[in-house]
């Protein structure tokens, strides 16, 4: 078994490495995305961290994976929810059990002592879908929406 370890990112070490998993994340995803973004989602939670964190994931020495985790808190839980707004494993660091190691870790240490966790998955990723429900996971039946708020630079 590896030797799986998950860090807060403290500084702008890793942000090169972080900054090439997102743009392969959003690859995957087939998502098209202004990745001139990326490096100030880096500085805001760098800077911010009562907002968000970026989390990196550890196989042993080398950085596997990234997650970045959001609180809010939510009228409906009664508490915190703790947004998993994107994770990412690399490819030759899946089907090893970081995924469920990362999850069993978010669950026992429950950061901003969230009541609950949520995340998004891709329609078209049925793989995924099976892993979150394998987790627990269930879907809600509410549909996700978004809004242009017209803001300079926002697609």
């Amino acid at each position: 078994m590896s030797n799986y370890r998950y860090e807060t990112m403290t500084d702008d070490v890793c942000a090169n490495e972080v900054l090439g998993m997102m743009k392969a994340f959003y690859d995957e995803l087939d998502v098209e995305v202004d990745s001139s973004w990326f490096p100030e989602t880096i500085r805001f939670l760098l800077a911010h961290p009562n907002h968000g964190r970026i989390i990196l994931m550890f196989d042993d020495q080398n950085v596997a994976g990234y997650s970045i985790i959001i609180q809010h808190w939510s009228n409906e839980y009664g508490g915190t929810i703790l947004l998993i707004d994107e994770l990412y494993v690399k490819p030759a660091a899946r089907n090893r059990g970081l995924g469920r190691d990362f999850f069993e870790t978010l669950r026992r240490d429950r950061p901003w002592q969230a009541r609950t966790m949520i995340l998004e998955v891709a329609r078209s990723n049925p793989q995924a879908q099976r892993f979150y429900k394998r987790l627990g996971f269930k879907e809600k039946g509410n549909i996700l929406m978004t809004l242009d708020t017209g803001v300079p630079g926002q697609k």
